[in-house]
């Protein structure tokens, strides 16, 4: 992993865990992405300290990866309005046809 960029989807204990385990094969940047700003910012704080004074470049980032940019960072209750519901219907089933699901 030395010199390359490791993607960490995911930084809850598991996501940290990883992070802070692979500083020591000083990778060139890992990127953690969580579902919400709070465990980025947690999470960066929490490898930060582990660092030792490496210059490994951590950055952050956070949403929902799993659905449209659009919904990206909504709260999971306001991702199940009926309206949002809607919209996360046709993102996912919208192109499907009888050729496709074949």
């Amino acid at each position: 992993m030395k010199n390359k960029t490791i993607l960490i989807l995911g930084a809850g204990q598991i996501g940290e865990a990883c992070a802070i385990r692979s500083i020591k094969n000083n990778p060139k940047k890992i990127i953690l992405h969580t579902l919400t700003k709070d465990e980025s910012l947690g999470a960066l704080k929490n490898i930060q300290k582990h660092l030792g004074g490496r210059s490994i470049d951590v950055q952050i980032s956070w949403g929902n990866a799993l659905v449209t940019e659009q919904l990206m960072y909504l709260d999971r209750n306001e991702l199940h309005t009926p309206a949002n519901r809607k919209k996360l219907i046709n993102y996912y089933y919208l192109y499907l046809s009888d050729d496709l699901i074949k």
